[in-house]
C-alpha cells in the first residue's frame, strides 16, 4: 500500500507541468489504495494523509484496472521474467 501510494504522489510531481489544472485519471490495480482514497476517518500514520492530500490537490483520482487488462503494467512488471526465460531457453540449446 505504502509503495504503491507513494509512487503515485511522485510521479503526480514528476509530471506535474503536464497534469497541472486538469483531471487526470491514474488506473492501479491496487484496490485497497482507489478505496482509500475517499476513506473517512482512517486510522493512517500521517504521512500517509500527506500524501493523499497531494494526489487529490493536483485533481488526481485513482481507478481500478486489474493488472491483466493493464498491459503496459502488466507487460513492464514481466519484462525480468521474460528475460530469465530467454537465458533458460539458451541453456538447452
Amino acid at each position: 500500500f505504502a509503495r504503491e501510494l507513494l509512487a503515485v504522489r511522485d510521479v503526480s510531481r514528476h509530471f506535474n507541468h503536464l497534469i497541472e489544472g486538469r483531471e487526470t485519471i491514474c488506473f492501479t490495480d491496487h484496490k485497497p489504495l482507489v478505496a482509500s482514497q475517499f476513506a473517512k476517518n482512517p486510522k493512517w500514520p500521517a504521512k500517509y494523509f500527506r500524501y493523499f492530500s497531494e494526489i487529490n490537490e493536483r485533481g488526481i483520482i485513482l481507478r481500478h484496472i486489474s493488472g491483466k487488462d493493464n498491459i503496459p503494467a502488466d507487460f513492464l512488471s514481466r519484462i525480468g521474467l521474460l528475460r530469465l526465460n530467454f537465458h533458460d531457453w539458451k541453456q538447452f540449446k
